[in-house]
């Protein structure tokens, strides 16, 4: 649609003028304008999610950014229900949609400094969800979605601890120990890079 706007380059600088722009209304005055907010984005975004609309300096997909604001929305809600000590939950189909948006943008936040160490052909699996090829050369990032023909690492996922994890909600160490995201293949110690290799910026 025409009248979509195009993202911000930045994540930080938009979390930052998000955050300013709250002043001192209330909860409630908060809640209607998410609620406006998302109504008018859905309307804006159209029901077509194949189609391509610019996000952060790329183009992703109708159904991507929907995932990408589903976790918004899901990530957030559940850090306000902590304060007030009330369940949450996330299914796996919700946090599937949601690492679908995410992991098409990650070669966006690439860390360079980890990418340059980093070299190799990643194959990303979510649980009962879709699949990625990520390969770092040259110190780049590109990913891909389905299974690459060959690769140094693979790693499966649980999609909600995938999700936590990437937000940074739960730990590695807690994952991994769980067996919720495993890895394995010819260069393992690549996992070591991979998790240090995306960074919010």
């Amino acid at each position: 649609m025409a009248g979509l706007r195009a993202s911000p380059d930045s994540m930080t600088e938009l979390n930052d003028a998000e955050l300013k722009a709250v002043g001192s209304r209330t909860a409630a005055e908060l809640a209607n304008e998410l609620e406006a907010g998302t109504a008018s984005l859905l309307g804006e975004l159209g029901d077509d999610g194949t189609r391509g609309v610019q996000f952060f300096g790329m183009t992703h997909s109708v159904a991507g950014v929907g995932g990408l604001m589903l976790g918004e929305v899901l990530v957030h809600g559940r850090d306000l229900a902590k304060t007030i000590a009330q369940d949450w939950p996330t299914s796996g189909d919700q946090a599937v949609a949601i690492m679908s948006g995410v992991v098409p943008t990650l070669a966006n936040f690439a860390d360079p400094d980890v990418a340059a160490r980093a070299t190799g052909v990643y194959h990303l699996k979510l649980r009962g969800g879709p699949e990625w090829t990520i390969a770092v050369r040259n110190g780049e990032v590109s990913v891909a979605p389905g299974k690459p023909p060959r690769a140094d690492l693979h790693i499966s996922a649980e999609p909600v601890a995938l999700m936590l994890n990437g937000y940074g909600r739960i730990s590695q160490a807690r994952v991994l120990a769980s067996g919720k995201i495993v890895g394995w293949g010819g260069k393992p110690w690549l996992a070591l890079q991979f998790r240090k290799l995306f960074t919010e910026r």
